[in-house]
């Protein structure tokens, strides 16, 4: 379920690492430690939906799927988009 209690409790964890292209958000990685799984299980409700890379897990996906976020601008997803048009494109 999309929730706003989702986003704040996503946005508690610290970004490690985003790249975003003019079509949009490629990644958000965070720290893949046994804290920022806990809470991303709390979110999704399943290890189903969390992607681990060797890098970090990748928390784009969960961010649209179950949080209210419409917008990354770098480092805090954001349930609104602010007074820009197009997507979910995150700022240099």
């Amino acid at each position: 379920m999309r929730t706003q209690k989702n986003l704040e409790l996503l946005n508690s964890i610290p970004v490690q690492d985003a790249c975003a292209n003019h079509e949009g958000l490629i990644y958000v990685l965070v720290q893949n430690t046994e804290a920022n799984l806990k809470i991303l299980r709390q979110i999704t409700g399943s290890d189903d939906p969390i992607h681990i890379t060797s890098s970090g897990i990748d928390i784009s996906a969960i961010a649209w799927n179950f949080t209210t976020a419409e917008w990354f601008d770098g480092s805090t997803f954001l349930s609104g988009k602010p007074g820009r048009s197009g997507g979910q494109i995150m700022d240099s």
